[in-house]
């Protein structure tokens, strides 16, 4: 496991580096990793009620080979988005971090906001955190949250939130 993630990290470094969209590294990652295991019981009790219903066993296993490969297709794409989204947030703090040391960045006078796309896709999580934290949180401190502190996005996989930057006064 920790060989998968030390892979799937190393993916996302190198998309950072030489350029390249989450659906590329998602192929790379699908390479990586299995199907989670409500994913695999979905998988498997497709292709059961398939079986039942009469179907050939050939044709079962094909459908359900083909449902497989889209929920792996699925989940490849959702690490290499999230992994994205959390590389690209942790680059932006240490930025911000490297902002306050060289006096760009007045630390007592910046908050740290949860943005939301405030869209029917919004989940529950995530809205929270923006009613949690109505006026921001401190450069060092973390926001929080109905599943705890978070030092940043993303809030759960697919999270599709962002921090920003506000100024008091």
């Amino acid at each position: 496991e920790n060989e998968t993630r030390d892979a799937i990290r190393q993916i996302v470094r190198n998309a950072f580096e030489e350029g390249g969209h989450p659906y590329q590294q998602a192929r790379d990652i699908r390479l990586l990793i299995g199907l989670t295991e409500r994913q695999a019981n979905a998988v498997s009790n497709y292709w059961d009620t398939l079986i039942e219903t009469g179907m050939l066993d050939s044709r079962a296993e094909d459908l359900a080979m083909g449902y497989y490969g889209r929920l792996l297709n699925y989940r490849a794409r959702t690490i290499a988005r999230t992994e994205t989204i959390r590389a690209a947030g942790m680059g932006r703090e240490a930025l911000w971090s490297q902002a306050v040391e060289q006096g760009l960045l007045d630390p007592y006078a910046t908050r740290r906001q949860w943005l939301v796309t405030p869209d029917d896709r919004l989940c529950p999580i995530c809205e929270a955190i923006s009613e949690m934290n109505p006026n921001g949180v401190g450069l060092n401190e973390d926001f929080r949250s109905s599943v705890g502190f978070l030092e940043q996005e993303p809030a759960h996989p697919n999270c599709r939130c962002s921090v920003v930057l506000s100024t008091i006064g």
